[in-house]
């Protein structure tokens, strides 16, 4: 049975990214554990959807990358993904998957990377949540 869980997803852009440069998101799996560059687990992960409270300065979206050289999917801009809008598409929409999800097996690594649909001038951090299930 699977433990259901919020993830953290920050990311923080320094001023001089260039439109379409990837930038390394953190994952934050637990608020009392330190942040972690990827996931890597010894049991399968779940990934359901991403939300978003506030719209970023710069729009950009999650890339999702496995075993560090493999795109599997990248989100529609995270402004679309915003928790409160009633017609927010599912982050994984672009999967031909259905139920929209993105599985990580055991011992599988999951890098994330937001990528920036226009040139950033002033650094900003901003955050999403991975709504996931944990078969542990």
């Amino acid at each position: 049975m699977p433990i259901s869980k919020a993830y953290t997803l920050r990311v923080s852009f320094p001023a001089g990214t260039k439109a379409g440069q990837p930038v390394q998101v953190n994952i934050i799996v637990d608020p009392a554990q330190p942040v972690e560059p990827f996931l890597l687990r010894n049991y399968l992960i779940v990934i359901k959807d991403i939300a978003i409270t506030a719209s970023p300065s710069v729009d950009y979206r999650l890339r999702f990358v496995k075993k560090d050289t493999r795109v599997v999917v990248e989100t529609p801009p995270v402004s679309t993904l915003i928790q409160s809008n009633p017609s927010k598409p599912n982050a994984f929409s672009g999967l031909p998957a259905v139920p929209r999800s993105l599985g990580i097996l055991p011992l599988e690594k999951l890098t994330i990377f937001a990528i920036p649909s226009a040139d950033i001038t002033t650094a900003f951090n901003h955050e999403s949540i991975a709504f996931v299930d944990e078969y542990i």
